[in-house]
């Protein structure tokens, strides 16, 4: 990184988080404390307002009346900005359609009019394959009333659409987190009616507005609890040596714990569905060994695949 590139980081970063000491800033910028202090005499010879504070708590201050003029961005930046359009266009953030256009605009105004080709042709050739579920339409504001939930810890009434039954019905519910999933976004939420945390696919709300009800979130804890539990024991499987070495850096294998060699049985810390799917993708290859639980659910889904296919 260039010297200009690092001193407008760090009058950013300083900015970001209020009062940051040199030794964080080293950290962050992979720099020795020599090199900051140089970096912020610097800052103070130009006559950017850094405070300085010693002793237990110190650290480094700006002026909040102090603006830094927008910078011109280096290819790279401007390239992972695109980067970042590009994937918020696929998984259809709710309510970013205009936003995400004029933003686009104003970059790719930059991009030419700097002549910057390269980074165009290059953003050409790039695709995202995001996942299964393809959303039509969300309510309008939606992103903003989900927003204003969140801040103000109030509770939502929604209507919301289910495809098994294909009727509508109302809720009323806490929500707790925003998740995106397989090309989907689902709002995790404690519903009152069923007295229970359930997930909400966004695309599948008719409606929502905010109530004057304070927001009984926490009630997803023990729910939330439970399922960080079952993460927790893990799933034991015997695996080929082969697809180890394949899938090591999968998402599926994330914190994974070796038991043995001879065979490979692994303890796998992953979500059921995932391993699953793994398991339903190779099936001579892996082999669940316990909970039981896991294990009935396979032998389940295989009687039905056995049924399915092979009727006398």
């Amino acid at each position: 990184m260039k010297k200009i590139e690092r001193l407008n980081g760090i009058i950013y970063l300083i900015k970001e988080r209020k009062r940051i000491s040199a030794r964080e800033i080293a950290d962050y910028f992979e720099v020795s404390l020599r090199t900051v202090y140089r970096d912020i005499d610097a800052l103070s010879q130009i006559k950017v307002p850094v405070i300085s504070y010693e002793g237990v708590g110190g650290g480094y201050e700006i002026d909040d009346a102090y603006f830094l003029p927008t910078v011109k961005l280096s290819d790279e930046e401007l390239n992972l900005l695109m980067l970042a359009l590009m994937a918020g266009k696929e998984i259809q953030v709710p309510g970013s359609g205009l936003t995400y256009e004029m933003l686009t605009l104003k970059l790719k105004n930059v991009l030419y009019s700097q002549n910057r080709r390269g980074s165009s042709a290059f953003l050409d050739n790039c695709v995202f394959y995001t996942g299964n579920i393809r959303p039509n339409c969300y309510p309008d504001h939606l992103l903003k009333t989900l927003i204003q939930s969140f801040e103000e810890h109030l509770k939502l009434k929604i209507t919301y659409f289910t495809p098994l039954t294909n009727s509508t019905n109302d809720r009323l519910i806490s929500p707790y987190r925003l998740e995106y999933d397989l090309g989907g976004w689902y709002l995790v939420a404690y519903c009152h009616l069923r007295e229970s945390k359930r997930m909400f696919r966004l695309d599948r709300i008719r409606s929502l507005e905010l109530t004057e009800l304070r927001s009984e979130a926490d009630k997803c804890l023990p729910f939330i609890n439970e399922e960080n539990a079952a993460l927790e024991a893990g799933v034991t499987v015997e695996m080929d040596d082969d697809l180890y070495r394949l899938i090591l850096q999968d998402t599926v294998m994330s914190g994974h714990n070796i038991l043995s060699d001879q065979p490979l049985t692994i303890k796998l810390y992953a979500h059921e569905n995932n391993v699953l799917e793994l398991l339903m993708r190779n099936p001579d290859k892996v082999r669940v060994l316990e909970p039981e639980t896991m294990i009935r659910s396979i032998r389940e889904r295989t009687e039905h695949l056995i049924n399915n296919y092979f009727k006398l």
